[in-house]
């Protein structure tokens, strides 16, 4: 495995965000791509997890494909990558489920006991505050490859 091919990879994936629009009611902020720097550079001020820094970075990948289930095809998409751990896997799998638990959506009991026991289920919870303090319409942060492949080196090493 090649790190640094990975993380180019991955940032070249993230960087099909650029322009994808999203419900404004929901998500002011330019496009996703935005969105995904603004709760990344949030979790990076707010955490030490790596796995949560990473999953904040691309919980939202799949939404280069589809906004629908934008979840399982970001998980699609991350799991062909070696440098993906299955914690942060489970974290961008559920961080659309974090929200329907938490507006009393989700009614499935098992469901809600899965998700709840999870023992990644606090960072999971950090993840949707990251996600929800994201949305900043006159923020714009620059796609800086070389910063943001410098941090990924270092937390994936």
């Amino acid at each position: 495995m090649n790190i640094d091919i990975e993380i180019q990879n991955l940032l070249s994936r993230l960087m099909e965000l650029r322009g994808v629009k999203q419900p404004v009611k929901y998500h002011p902020e330019v496009d996703a791509l935005q969105h995904s720097l603004q709760v990344f550079f949030l979790a990076l001020k707010k955490t030490k997890d790596k796995d949560l820094i990473i999953a904040s970075l691309f919980h939202d990948i799949g939404k280069s494909i589809s906004l629908k289930n934008h979840s399982a095809i970001g998980v699609g998409i991350l799991s062909s990558y070696e440098i993906i751990t299955s914690k942060t896997i489970w974290l961008v799998e559920n961080h659309y489920r974090i929200a329907l638990y938490l507006d009393g959506a989700m009614k499935n009991k098992s469901k809600i006991s899965k998700l709840v026991n999870n023992e990644y289920f606090p960072l999971l919870l950090q993840l949707r505050e990251f996600d929800l303090a994201g949305r900043e319409c006159e923020k714009v942060i620059d796609f800086d490859r070389e910063l943001i492949t410098t941090i990924l080196v270092n937390l994936f090493t």
